[in-house]
């Protein structure tokens, strides 16, 4: 009976221990709900023998991964997220002594096991120094931006071996204030790109295995992580796909900047953005394949001959080649009828007017003139070398919504303002579809025309600068510790980029539209004498205004002939102008000046006077004239 009676009371101090730890895992899930997430990694690493080997495991926010020390060129760096609160060093030897990159043995500053908070890890490596001056271990942290960590059971080298290859793998997604977007497996990760597939830092497309909204409003399967490795500036498509979104009528995709982390190494700074694709929220076409109806809608890429895929295709008259990318099965009727289409455009856009006289068809009926006019603008203005050769998209709606061929979604700006030295130079004008027929057509004339001066330039001229450089430092952590990793120096490259494109304005206003925008400055003497001309830009103003001096006057700067206004160095000039010089007489400042002094004028000798003036104005020649701060 005791020993029943002892299995019984062990029994219930069990049970009751058990609805403890139960209670608690409650409480836990009703005050973290979805939100706590613990990622701890069941894989165990070997104890680390050198500082490149250590793990540690970050705790960001409710979440908790592991992160490996990166070797770059400059050492060993830990790249932590944004929104980090502690670090424990998992894998370090109990003694915390390792060996560093000069051999030495260095006795570490912190303990395996025990949690650290950021600030005292930056500080306890801080001062740490290898016998050739650089750090032992240095810690960056990012700000303002995601994280997102991929974990698969594949190597990084695995996956990063063959473009296309999916690979199963499982996420974690974090927002920079520390809160989990989204937390368990995905159905693949995948390295995309044509030429960008051949960089060290590969681009990747992830698939969730149900729409995730990764970013606010916007739920999809796939996305794309962009490296943008071949800009330094890491924001051109970022900048270039918010300028289209908001400034245009052609569709761009949104995106957010993230640290991405591949098993535990990162990977760099990524734009995590939507693919481009119908049926999503950057596209949303009825297709051809589930209407039944052939007219459409169809999503088409233009792509040059040498970059055609296995996918279904079709050739215009004019050579150019479109693939179809919506629907996703093609018929052959379906690749009659868009051929037919082209075939018709064409020829419609080889008359002056846009109307073919035979049969009344007009450019209207069969192109979207407002977005062929933003996107031709777009690539031009940020000289978009893809602009004629790949990732140019263009939509074609049914008869149903409009039947027209629309320009776009925007996709494709890491090499544009220059970043390609050997395919554009400053002043050349970039190709695109139907260009050199449409630029003859009054209509689309106009509408480039207005759309340059209401949008365009205003924009470049007054706004661009101030959203490049917002942009750049609002991401700068992230981008600095991006350069750590890759090597590279994103800051002179933001002011080239902002540089280029606000060059381009004249060459488009010029040589696109064919404005002559100099205007005829002259400038005439008291007699009416022409002593100089100028051709000025419009908008432009001069900056060495010309002198005009006499033996008996002293020169008061140049008036408007037309309103009387004084010409400064910072008038801007908008039309012809005819500007008069000013002189100030000697004789009337020295009359001037005895009249201050309470000399009765009447009783002076005006001859005097004169010579006086003609002495004056000798000894003040060195002086050579009234400046504009007089």
């Amino acid at each position: 009976m005791y020993m029943q009676g002892a299995i019984i009371k062990m029994a219930k101090k069990t049970i009751s221990a058990l609805l403890v730890i139960a209670s608690a895992a409650i409480l836990i899930l009703l005050i973290f709900g979805d939100s706590f997430i613990l990622s701890k990694t069941s894989v165990q690493y070997e104890t680390a023998d050198s500082v490149s080997d250590i793990v540690c495991r970050v705790y960001t926010g409710n979440a908790v991964n592991d992160i490996k020390v990166s070797s770059t060129n400059t050492g060993s760096i830990l790249f932590l997220p944004s929104d980090t609160n502690r670090v424990e060093f998992t894998n370090i030897p109990k003694e915390s002594t390792l060996t560093g990159a000069d051999g030495r043995v260095i006795s570490l500053p912190v303990k395996r096991g025990k949690s650290y908070d950021t600030g005292t890890v930056v500080s306890l490596f801080e001062n740490m120094r290898l016998s050739d001056g650089t750090p032992v271990l240095r810690v960056m942290t990012s700000r303002n931006v995601s994280s997102v960590f991929l974990s698969s059971e594949d190597s990084l080298d695995i996956i990063d071996s063959e473009k296309g290859f999916r690979h199963n793998a499982s996420s974690t997604v974090i927002t920079p204030e520390g809160s989990v977007l989204f937390s368990g497996k995905m159905d693949y990760i995948t390295p995309r790109g044509t030429t960008s597939f051949l960089s060290p830092k590969k681009s990747y497309e992830i698939k969730f295995l149900k729409k995730t909204e990764l970013l606010k409003g916007i739920k999809e399967k796939e996305w794309l992580l962009l490296a943008n490795y071949k800009d330094n500036t890491l924001i051109r498509n970022a900048v270039i796909f918010d300028y289209a979104r908001m400034h245009t009528s052609v569709l761009a995709p949104h995106g957010m900047f993230a640290d991405l982390y591949i098993n535990g190494e990162y990977r760099g700074n990524y734009y995590v953005c939507e693919k481009v694709k119908n049926h999503t929220a950057l596209l949303n076409i009825r297709d051809a394949e589930e209407t039944s109806d052939i007219t459409g809608g169809y999503l088409l890429k233009y792509v040059d001959t040498e970059r055609l895929s296995d996918k279904p295709f079709i050739t215009t008259p004019l050579g150019c080649h479109f693939e179809v990318i919506s629907p996703k099965t093609v018929t052959d009727a379906q690749l009659t009828y868009l051929t037919d289409f082209f075939t018709t455009l064409e020829q419609i856009a080889e008359y002056p007017e846009g109307i073919n006289p035979e049969t009344g068809d007009s450019l209207e009926d069969y192109l979207d003139i407002e977005s062929w006019a933003d996107k031709y603008l777009l690539e031009n203005i940020f000289q978009n070398v893809d602009s004629f050769f790949d990732s140019c998209y263009f939509y074609k709606e049914s008869d149903s919504d409009g039947g027209r061929l629309v320009a776009g979604p925007a996709w494709d700006y890491d090499l544009t303002a220059l970043n390609r030295y050997d395919v554009w130079d400053t002043e050349q004008v970039g190709d695109f579809y139907l260009k050199d027929y449409l630029l003859l057509n009054p209509a689309v004339k106009s509408q480039l025309t207005a759309t340059f001066n209401a949008t365009v330039s205003p924009y470049v001229k007054y706004n661009f600068s101030y959203d490049v450089y917002r942009l750049f430092q609002n991401n700068r952590y992230s981008f600095d510790m991006n350069a750590a990793l890759w090597g590279t120096d994103p800051n002179h490259s933001v002011d080239d980029f902002i540089a280029r494109t606000k060059e381009r304005l004249d060459v488009i206003d010029q040589k696109i539209l064919g404005n002559t925008t100099d205007h005829l400055v002259s400038f005439i003497d008291f007699e009416n004498n022409v002593i100089k001309t100028e051709h000025v830009k419009d908008g432009e103003c001069i900056k060495d205004i010309p002198i005009c001096s006499s033996w008996w006057a002293f020169y008061n700067g140049w008036y408007d002939t037309s309103n009387g206004e004084r010409l400064w160095e910072t008038t801007p000039i908008f039309e012809d102008k005819i500007y008069k010089v000013n002189w100030i007489y000697a004789s009337y400042m020295i009359k001037n000046g005895l009249s201050e002094l309470g000399i009765d004028l009447d009783k002076v000798n005006e001859e005097s006077v004169d010579l006086l003036a003609e002495y004056y104005k000798s000894q003040m020649n060195e002086l050579g004239e009234l400046t504009n701060e007089h």
